[in-house]
Parts: C-alpha cells; structure tokens; sequence
C-alpha cells in the first residue's frame, strides 16, 4: 500500500471517530446560544439509536485506522511504497 493511502487512512479514521463527538459540541453550543439570547433553535434532540451510529462511527474509525497503520508497514519493504 502507497503511504499516502495509509495516511489517508488513519487521518479519515480519526476524523470519523471523531464526528459523533464534534456533533455534541456543536448541538451544546446551539442551545446555549438559543437560551443566552432568548431566541428560537431549531434542532432536533431525539436523533434515533444515536448510541449506536457512536459505536458504528468509533469502530469504522478504528478500522480505518488499523488498516492503514497495518497496510503502511507492509508497504514498508515493497517498492509501492517508495513511488
């Protein structure tokens, strides 16, 4: 495998493990500003089986990840890896 696979890899693997956590904050941030300001927020709070697209997202993640750190040191060797 090319590094620049197995960087990509691990880089979207991070990124996927961590999108549930980055939505939090965001969805927090939201309704904080919506009752400083008094205002209307518009977002839906009862997102169905949200634990379990956290887990699905977490174990995608860290398959992404392991992949790339596994596919990056067969390519270590191999002449793919130095193109």
């Amino acid at each position: 495998m090319k590094a620049s696979v197995a960087v990509s890899l691990v880089l979207c693997g991070t990124l996927l493990i961590l999108a549930p956590f980055v939505h939090n904050i965001v969805v927090a941030a939201m309704i904080t500003v919506a009752m400083v300001k008094g205002g209307h927020a518009s977002i839906r709070a009862d997102l169905p089986h949200f634990e379990a697209l956290v887990v699905a997202c977490v174990i995608a993640g860290a398959a992404m990840i392991l992949f790339g750190v596994i596919g990056g040191f067969r390519g270590l060797g191999s002449k793919s890896a130095r193109d």
